[in-house]
């Protein structure tokens, strides 16, 4: 008929037809979900290895600027190092247009502080606002300790483990306040810690040198190491690596990740190779790292070498191959394939 059309009413979907859609994208998503997480952490790999290979190249610099020393790890505490009651924070003297940073022999800050200048954070390494700020006097030491010790830096911490992480603490903690604005420190958190051997007391044979200033804040440190001191080859040794995290308590401040990069020797900033690398953990509670290395990449933990190379290294990996890589002079032979 003249007018008539042969178009069919539209039907509306059933409510089973609905339910079959909704279960076939949540599937899909369920499908998906593993692949992006995957991605996702290869991302993020990447963003750490990227960042132990900045360190290890501050480290050479570092070498290169002072006659082939690397840093050192700055100054223990009476309480011991893995104690969560003091931490030493950066020193300066008074300078000509900024504060002096102490040298590595004297400097109670760790090797995190000590590489700032190579990190493109010169001014924070010298406390140039604080200098400005207190009007050219050393009345700002203490404001240039807060900069260093609260100021959060991608470098340092591993995507993996989340956004950067600032906590607070008494200013008590500090065993070397030299004026430290208010009564809360700030503390920016570290995912790197440095190498320092086999733990115990004396020259621990790590890469860069302890220093317990034990009842003596001014004691002077052990022998500085320098790159020629890795006798086993400098592509043998680990340098700086990621260290074991309890994944409960990273909102938190812990025994082990107290001190941040720029506080002085600390279970934060220092690790042991007296085990082989472990998987993050997540246990309510006061668990820590036990003083070890570890990550949150699967299976693997990410280091810089002596050679500035940065090698993944099995947590499966025999334990007397990782002591070994964490001893800069122990004579034994190890070949990437036991590790990697």
């Amino acid at each position: 008929m003249p007018g008539s059309t042969n178009l069919r009413a539209r039907r509306a979907f059933t409510l089973i037809e609905l339910l079959v859609v909704i279960a076939i994208i949540a599937l899909l998503i369920g499908l998906m979900l593993p692949a992006v997480q995957k991605v996702r952490e290869a991302g993020n790999r990447i963003q750490c290895t990227n960042n132990l290979k900045q360190l290890g190249l501050a480290v050479h610099n570092h070498a290169s600027t002072y006659n082939d020393q690397v840093p050192t790890t700055g100054y223990g505490n009476p309480a011991y190092f893995n104690s969560a009651s003091l931490f030493n924070a950066p020193t300066w003297d008074f300078g000509v247009g900024n504060y002096a940073p102490h040298g590595a022999r004297t400097q109670q800050g760790s090797w995190g502080f000590q590489l700032l200048p190579y990190l493109e954070q010169d001014n924070l390494w010298k406390g140039s606002d604080a200098f400005k700020a207190a009007g050219n006097t050393p009345a700002g030491i203490g404001q240039a300790q807060a900069n260093a010790l609260g100021f959060p830096l991608r470098v340092f911490q591993c995507p993996s483990r989340g956004s950067l992480r600032v906590f607070n603490m008494s200013k008590s903690n500090m065993a070397n306040d030299a004026g430290y604005p208010g009564t809360q420190i700030a503390v920016a958190q570290t995912d790197y810690a440095a190498n320092g051997g086999i733990s115990g007391f004396g020259d621990l044979k790590g890469a860069f040198s302890p220093n317990y200033a034990v009842n003596d804040p001014t004691a002077l440190r052990p022998k500085l190491k320098k790159l020629a001191d890795y006798s086993d080859g400098a592509s043998n040794v680990v340098m700086i690596g990621e260290k074991l995290m309890n994944k409960a308590n990273l909102n938190q401040l812990q025994i082990d990740d107290w001190a941040g990069y720029a506080g002085g020797y600390h279970v934060s900033n220092v690790r042991f190779g007296n085990d082989r690398p472990q998987a993050d953990f997540s246990v309510a509670g006061s668990a820590t790292g036990q003083g070890l290395f570890g990550s949150s990449h699967t299976g693997i933990t990410l280091f810089a070498f002596g050679d500035g190379s940065v090698h993944r290294v099995r947590n499966s990996t025999d334990k007397a191959v990782f002591q070994a890589l964490c001893q800069i002079a122990d004579g034994a032979s190890i070949s990437d394939a036991d590790y990697e």
